[in-house]
């Protein structure tokens, strides 16, 4: 992908729909500076914001990404495209690596290490969530290799007997699994067999409650 070409692009496709860098940030949940670091090609434009503009306004990811095509899959004219600007706006949720600084997960999200964004209908998803890719199936069949995961930080006061969570090792790796009580005990359980269940230590720490499977 030519960076640069492909911000010109996007800036076309603003001012398309008329809209000020303040207004699109805005319906996709993004900082103005974000948006304008795309525009100005400093930073490359993912396939999930090309995704993401595709199910909102008809944009084709192709002509965005690599200036394949035309700019929409079909004509439409401005009133549609102001229609469409007024959809439910959309949610850039964080993918993060799954080794974290030790003060995970109360700290700043700049201190995180974002790889991409996933955006969702911000309406059905809480600003707090953050993303994780699984590896691994030790949670399969439900979550297999390659999912990615939302969660939101939370502890075990806020957890109830089967929910799925994030843990954090002793090694500041994130691991997901299923929180049991037995007995008063707290364990951690694999959905796949072959894994074995256990009783963390405090070495151990769950940092988060898993809200969605993507």
């Amino acid at each position: 992908m030519n960076t640069k070409a492909a911000g010109e692009r996007l800036r076309k496709f603003r001012k398309a729909l008329k809209l000020t860098q303040i207004e699109l940030a805005k319906i996709l949940d993004i900082s103005k500076t974000t948006l304008r670091r795309y525009e100005r090609g400093e930073s490359e434009i993912t396939k999930t914001l090309a995704y993401a503009l595709n199910a909102l306004f008809g944009l084709n990811p192709d002509w965005l990404l690599y200036g394949k095509g035309k700019m929409f899959f079909e004509s439409m004219k401005v009133e549609q495209l102001e229609k469409k600007v007024n959809r439910v706006p959309l949610r850039a949720v964080p993918v993060i690596n799954t080794n974290v600084p030790a003060g995970f997960p109360d700290m700043p999200l700049e201190n995180l290490e974002v790889s991409d964004y996933i955006y969702l209908p911000a309406e059905r998803i809480p600003e707090n969530s953050i993303c994780v890719r699984v590896r691994g199936d030790s949670m399969s069949p439900e979550i297999k290799d390659g999912d990615y995961v939302l969660f939101v930080p939370a502890g075990i006061g806020d957890l109830k007997n089967g929910d799925i969570v994030i843990v954090m090792n002793e090694w500041n790796e994130l691991m997901i699994k299923r929180f049991r009580v037995k007995n008063g005990e707290i364990y951690l359980v694999s959905d796949n067999p072959e894994y074995p269940t256990f009783k963390p230590n405090e070495a151990y720490k769950i940092v988060g409650k898993v809200i969605k499977r993507i």
